[in-house]
């Protein structure tokens, strides 16, 4: 009885801390749902291999805290991709350094 007196008493406090909850969870939910869309569209970009894309968003001058994001997913897909062999990578620089001689 108590109890519900005192929600009676206290309704606008309890409708608004119950709008805080409820904007809470949406935020997070919000906030994961652009993580994943950002992890979906980076992982096509890596596997596209579009390196003119890269440039382009590499050259935008977005905020620090987006930046830091898209760092942080850029390494999460970079860490994923399959490191070539040592041998391939030297011997595609040599190619590159000998081509650049010419």
């Amino acid at each position: 009885m108590r109890l519900l007196h005192w929600c009676v008493q206290n309704y606008d406090l309890l409708m608004l801390v119950t709008g805080f909850v409820l904007a809470i969870v949406r935020l997070t939910r919000w906030g994961r749902s652009n993580a994943e869309a950002l992890d979906a569209v980076i992982g096509a970009i890596e596997r596209q291999e579009a390196v003119d894309v890269k440039a382009d968003v590499a050259a935008m001058d977005l905020p620090s805290a987006a930046q830091d994001v898209l760092d942080d997913k850029v390494a999460v897909h970079d860490a994923e991709k399959e490191n070539p062999r040592q041998v391939l990578v030297l011997a595609r620089e040599i190619g590159l350094r000998l081509g650049k001689k010419r």
